[in-house]
């Protein structure tokens, strides 16, 4: 494409496939400060979490057909309860500030799924929880596999009957265009045919076919929706957003 877009991304390995072969690479950045970053104009594109679409959609347009998401189990966005609590038993959670969907997901299944009160801590305090996201909930799970963890994928899924969409590609209205929607759906395309050479191990081979869904069609739309319905009875919306497609 000419000009090339400025696209931005982050630092996780379950974007790998949606951002193979881009050159120059797409900077890396934690969810929210990618976010933050899209919204100074820093990029023209960027592979941002749900609640920044969902906030800010007059802003923004939507690669149609790409995403990140989950059917079930994501494997990388968990809470960790103490003593094995169940969901429903949890009221203090301590929160990982690099991704707002995530947080807004774990209140949505507590205080709307649940209807529990609850109380939101920074990473260190004590609570009966703690939400972890990416790499970092990834590697917790290797190094202990004994510790109960409870996935926010799997739990949307058997209340909503839904997939949840984590992440799309979101862009500036400014350079929304068709050719940058199909330059970022052909590149998805190419990502996914080479996920065996992507990945750097059976468990990421895995990671990108059983857990991570790469497509946005009419159930993770629904699924998408779902979530601003939710969002909107929390407060955090003040209406379901109209998102414009490319």
């Amino acid at each position: 494409m000419t000009p090339l877009p400025r696209l931005g991304s982050v630092p996780y390995r379950n974007v790998a496939p949606l951002i193979h072969g881009l050159e120059p690479e797409p900077r890396g950045l934690v969810p929210a400060r990618l976010a933050d970053a899209l919204r100074a104009g820093e990029f023209d594109a960027a592979l941002v979490p749900v609640a920044e679409l969902l906030q800010r959609a007059e802003d923004y347009a939507v690669v149609d057909g790409a995403a990140v998401a989950a059917r079930g189990a994501v494997y990388s966005v968990i809470l960790i309860p103490e003593g094995k609590k169940a969901l429903g038993e949890i009221s203090r959670v301590a929160l990982d500030p690099s991704s707002r969907t995530s947080v807004l997901l774990a209140r949505v299944l507590l205080e709307i799924g649940h209807g529990r009160k609850v109380d939101y801590v920074l990473p260190d305090a004590p609570a009966d929880a703690r939400l972890l996201i990416g790499d970092p909930a990834i590697a917790f799970r290797a190094a202990h596999p004994e510790t109960p963890v409870l996935d926010l994928g799997e739990l949307w899924h058997a209340w909503t009957g839904l997939p949840f969409v984590f992440a799309a590609w979101v862009v500036r209205r400014g350079a929304a265009t068709p050719e940058l929607g199909r330059f970022l759906r052909e590149t998805k395309e190419k990502g996914l045919a080479a996920r065996d050479a992507i990945a750097r191990d059976a468990f990421e081979r895995e990671y990108f076919t059983r857990y991570i869904r790469y497509d946005l069609g009419a159930e993770e739309k629904a699924g998408l929706l779902r979530f601003a319905e939710y969002l909107k009875e929390l407060g955090v919306l003040s209406r379901v957003p109209e998102i414009h497609w490319i």
